[in-house]
C-alpha cells in the first residue's frame, strides 16, 4: 500500500507540473524551435521526478495500464479490453474524465510504439475531446540511479494538424 502511494503522490506531481514546464528543448533555439512549430502546428511538454523505489518496481507499476483506474485517479475512468499485455503494437482504450468543464469524457485508443523493460514506454494516439481530433505520443523514460531510486519522465508532443487549426478558429 505504501509503494502504491508514492506511485500515485508521484503521478500527480508530474501531472501537476505538466502544466508548468518549459516546452521548449534546451538544445533548440528559440528561432528552431518557432520554425518546427510553425512547419508542424507541434507542441509538448515534459516532467520528471525521483522516485525512491528501483527501475523495475516504478516501471512495472505505470506501465501496467490495466491499473491506471486505480492509480491515475480522477484522469482515468477505465481501460478496455480487461487484462491488456503490453508489447509492440498492443492497442488499448483509454477513457479519461474531463478535467475542463464543458468538455465531455473522451475515449483515446492508444498504440504501443515501443517498450523496453525497465528503461522506456511509448504510445501514441488520436484524442477526440474536440472538434479535431489531436495526435498525443507519450514516453515514459526510466532511469536507474543509485540507492535503487529511479529518475522517471514523462514527455508529451501533441501534433495539432491544419484540420484541428481551421476548427479551433472562432
Amino acid at each position: 500500500m505504501k509503494l502504491k502511494s508514492i506511485i500515485i503522490c508521484a503521478c500527480v506531481a508530474i501531472m501537476m507540473t505538466m502544466c508548468t514546464v518549459n516546452t521548449k528543448d534546451e538544445s533548440q533555439s528559440d528561432n528552431d524551435s518557432q520554425v518546427q512549430s510553425e512547419m508542424n502546428y507541434s507542441s509538448g511538454g515534459f516532467a520528471s521526478i525521483v522516485i525512491d523505489r528501483p527501475a523495475d518496481v516504478v516501471f512495472k507499476m505505470l506501465t501496467d495500464v490495466n491499473i491506471w483506474p486505480q492509480i491515475n485517479l480522477g484522469v482515468t475512468m477505465s481501460i478496455t479490453p480487461e487484462n491488456v499485455v503490453l508489447e509492440k503494437g498492443t492497442k488499448f482504450n483509454e477513457t479519461i474524465a474531463s478535467p475542463i468543464p464543458g468538455i465531455e469524457n473522451w475515449t483515446t485508443e492508444w498504440t504501443v510504439e515501443e517498450i523496453e523493460t525497465d528503461k522506456i514506454y511509448i504510445m501514441s494516439g488520436r484524442e477526440n475531446f474536440s472538434k479535431a481530433p489531436i495526435h498525443s505520443r507519450i514516453t515514459y523514460q526510466f532511469t536507474k540511479l543509485e540507492d535503487n531510486k529511479t529518475l522517471f519522465k514523462r514527455t508529451i508532443e501533441v501534433t495539432l494538424d491544419d484540420k484541428f487549426t481551421q476548427n479551433a478558429s472562432p
